[in-house]
């Protein structure tokens, strides 16, 4: 099951996440390019697209415009390309009930396997060094990934 409030990356972020690495020049963080810290900071910063906005077409495309408004002054900024919220909502929109086909209430999936008694594993992918808060600053991850923050977003 796909969280239905996950945070979506969407093709902004890679292009930033670049962007910003190559202007960093010689002092760059060896980021992967992938846009994932980027897409974790808009989500803390409000502007995220999650699975479920995908549901509500009207609402997707205001998102996207308010997001693509503010991202495309800092990739301009770095003389990178902008992106066009249309073709942004578009592709969205192509794939929207495919990826809501998968999407669930998580925590409620959760919770009843819980009190049905049921194993509930939650699988990391980092490691300890690399947390946000605990691992080797600035050279982490975006997120946390220590035993404690398992459930974080579950």
């Amino acid at each position: 099951m796909l969280a239905e409030n996950a945070t979506l990356i969407l093709p902004v972020h890679p292009a930033l996440d670049i962007a910003m690495e190559k202007a960093r020049g010689a002092k760059k963080i060896g980021t992967t390019g992938r846009g994932i810290g980027l897409a974790y900071e808009d989500k803390v910063a409000r502007r995220g697209i999650r699975v479920c906005d995908l549901a509500h077409p009207d609402y997707l495309k205001e998102r996207i415009e308010n997001m693509l408004a503010y991202h495309n002054a800092s990739l301009k900024g770095m003389g990178a390309d902008e992106l066009n919220p249309v073709e942004v909502y578009d592709e969205l929109m192509g794939m929207a009930d495919e990826i809501l086909s998968y999407s669930g209430v998580t925590w409620k999936a959760i919770d009843d396997a819980a009190k049905a008694g049921k194993r509930i594993l939650f699988e990391g992918g980092q490691g300890h060094y690399l947390d946000v808060d605990h691992g080797t600053y600035p050279f982490v991850t975006s997120s946390n990934t220590v035993a404690a923050q398992a459930a974080a977003g579950a």
